[in-house]
């Protein structure tokens, strides 16, 4: 998986932050710090959960097609599909008509939930996929994630979690901030709540070509 563009705003902001954690009368640093930590937990966030937040853009890159019964498996929170490409034998860029696929969205399906939440992307009935040059990195599927445009799509218990992160770094004014995916430096509450959001990684796939 591959980011293209990111989320033009962040779940909270600063205020949000100031008021959550009665921070007063914030310095210009202090401000900064703060949003630096806001990013730095939504990283943290996604990485742990394998969720975006807000909507951002993002591609899946394929060695082929999946085979004939298969399908390429998309991130939970998938909001829609916006192409598929491929790379012709003629070492063309084409893109793939909508009609030939099938888009799936996420869905739980106990007991594994939320680990096995995720789309999907499948042939249509009756349709083939094209070949492709046979080479690495020749299948491209673009996409947009995340819960929605705004903050107030993103569940509370998440948003919580972000506040118990951001709490914690500004009280230890770590001079490293966590990254993303560094989940094993979590506290233990947020941890708790985030694993409830926890859905598989999107690994890349076998394919048929």
């Amino acid at each position: 998986m591959v980011l293209v563009t990111g989320p033009t705003d962040e779940p909270l902001t600063v205020d949000d932050v100031q008021a959550q954690l009665r921070i007063a009368d914030q310095d210009v640093d202090d401000s900064t710090t703060l949003a630096r930590l806001i990013r730095s937990a939504r990283h943290a966030v996604e990485g742990f959960t394998n969720r975006a937040l807000l909507t951002q853009t993002w591609k899946h890159v394929a060695d082929g097609w999946p085979w004939a019964d298969g399908f390429f498996d998309l991130p939970a929170n998938l909001q829609n599909v916006t192409s598929v490409q491929y790379t012709d034998p003629s070492g063309a860029v084409q893109t793939l008509d909508p009609s030939i696929y099938v888009v799936s969205p996420p869905v739980r399906t106990p007991p594994l939930a939320p680990r096995n939440e995720r789309g999907r992307v499948s042939l249509a009935y009756s349709k083939y996929w094209p070949p492709p040059l046979v080479q690495r990195d020749v299948v491209t599927v673009a996409m947009t994630l995340g819960y929605g445009d705004t903050a107030d799509t993103v569940p509370e218990d998440i948003l919580a979690a972000m506040f118990l992160l951001i709490g914690t770094w500004y009280e230890e004014r770590q001079d490293q901030m966590i990254v993303r995916g560094s989940a094993d430096k979590l506290p233990r509450d947020a941890e708790r709540i985030l694993t409830r959001y926890q859905a598989g990684p999107i690994t890349r796939q076998a394919t048929a070509w």
